[in-house]
């Protein structure tokens, strides 16, 4: 690949809606044959100060932390001190599922076991607040596995938040700890941690904005836990890291890097694509590991083609981030090495029939109304009607849902599927919460108004 500096130009027009001096933006390295080609930012850090930002400036990186925490584990391993097919049960003993659970399921995402973060969102337990690890095991423990371990793959921020726990435990040691002592200093990633106490001051560090109609406000959330994400670093860091998957210059040599990029398989023997924290798979026809990001009005891409010895690396502090852009500038600089695209079709796009509202009247909106409980979670829901529609009113004054009705007693509220169930009788006694990563939460009338009977 020969580098035309004139690409550049072409990169900073792909960041133009951020390259300015009034608003949240993102920091940028492109990385080739281990040096950073280009590295920039764009907009502010910090909105109040006009603080711009630069490649220095420390991000949360969201689901990209998901490879420290795997790479954590596997030291582990390789120090002798547990092994990636244990029973995490030996390590959990609170979880007390009936099925065997490997670290390797965690890391590869085929535990089955319900994501946390759906799980406080129904249990009303906002992400502002801080929660000790204890309630947020307690939490996971109250709901069964959605699969038999091994049996499919389905993407869980708990696996990495049970993963962080183990590697306490084990190690005798905070995640920040182990992973600043066997991964950050030993790479010289000085402006990297694991960050598990809201109060701790980072220097450098961009605040996180979403836009709304008056403006940005900030976005600051208190939640410390850590493993499926949390990781505050910069582009110049996260170079570091990258580097070391071609000369890696932690404990296990080639056979530690080897076993990062190896993607977990099913107790069927298909592959998940997905390793240690690591998506792998192919983009136009060339080998890519690749893994995304968002949390808090934080976002974050980390794009690696080892073949060519390219990475992209952006960081975002702005909630509105258009993903992706590492796409595009892969097309500018890879252009040459790439298949075509496989979606360019010349033939028109098949249009589908538009479909029809489904209509509840407001007499029968009347007879969804009342309180709803679910006791594992410990939490309650009103259903109210409100301007002709059926509103949940969510715990603790967190917001409230309008459910906008879909077919017969099923109704929809940001893609989460609410399906009320009747007796014998015909009346309505409960709904059940259907969404992904979680099985179905069943929610039993609580007040005797909501069982009236239809007429």
């Amino acid at each position: 690949m020969t580098v035309n500096p004139e690409l550049f130009a072409e990169v900073d027009k792909l960041f133009e809606a951020y390259d300015k001096p009034d608003v949240p933006g993102c920091a940028l390295a492109i990385i080739h044959e281990g040096e950073i080609i280009y590295k920039r930012g764009y907009g502010l850090a910090n909105l109040e100060y006009d603080i711009a930002i630069t490649p220095s400036t420390v991000f949360d990186i969201g689901s990209v932390s998901k490879q420290f925490t795997a790479a954590c584990a596997l030291l582990l391993e390789f120090q002798g001190k547990l092994k990636l097919e244990d029973d995490i049960h030996a390590y959990l003993p609170e979880l007390n599922y009936k099925q065997p659970i490997t670290l390797s399921n965690l890391i590869h995402h085929t535990s089955g076991t319900p994501d946390y973060l759906a799980l406080m969102s129904f249990a009303g337990l906002p992400f502002y607040n801080d929660y000790p690890e204890a309630r947020l095991l307690e939490l996971i423990a109250t709901q069964p596995l959605t699969f038999t371990p091994g049996k499919a793959h389905s993407y869980s921020n708990s696996g990495y938040f049970l993963l962080a726990e183990i590697i306490a435990r084990v190690s005798a040691k905070s995640l920040n700890e182990f992973a600043t002592e066997h991964i950050f200093k030993p790479l010289g990633m000085n402006s990297t941690q694991f960050y598990d106490d809201h109060t701790r001051l980072i220097k450098n560090r961009a605040m996180a904005y979403t836009p709304t109609d008056t403006g940005f406000v900030l976005e600051h959330y208190k939640l410390d836990v850590v493993g499926d994400g949390a990781v505050h670093t910069t582009v110049e860091d996260l170079f570091l890291w990258d580097q070391n998957f071609y000369s890696n210059k932690l404990a296990g040599g080639k056979g530690f890097i080897d076993k990062l990029l190896t993607p977990g398989k099913l107790t069927s023997g298909k592959s998940t694509g997905y390793a240690f924290g690591l998506g792998i798979s192919t983009y136009r026809g060339q080998p890519l590991t690749a893994h995304a990001g968002g949390w808090a009005g934080y976002t974050s891409e980390f794009w690696r083609f080892p073949e060519q010895k390219f990475s992209i690396i952006i960081l975002s502090n702005r909630g509105d981030y258009a993903f992706p852009r590492a796409p595009s500038i892969t097309k500018l600089f890879l252009r040459d090495v790439l298949e075509t695209d496989d979606l360019a079709s010349s033939k028109p796009p098949i249009l589908e029939p538009e479909k029809v509202a489904f209509q509840t009247s407001a007499e029968e909106l009347e007879h969804y109304r009342g309180t709803y409980e679910n006791t594992a979670l410990k939490v309650q829901y009103e259903v109210v009607v409100q301007d002709n529609h059926l509103v949940l009113s969510l715990p603790y004054n967190i917001s409230s849902l309008t459910l906008e009705p879909t077919e017969k007693d099923v109704f929809d509220g940001l893609g989460v599927r609410h399906e009320f169930k009747r007796d014998k009788e015909n009346r309505v006694r409960e709904f059940r919460l259907i969404a992904e990563q979680v099985k179905p939460l069943r929610f039993r009338a609580y007040c005797k108004k909501v069982v009236s009977k239809i007429s």
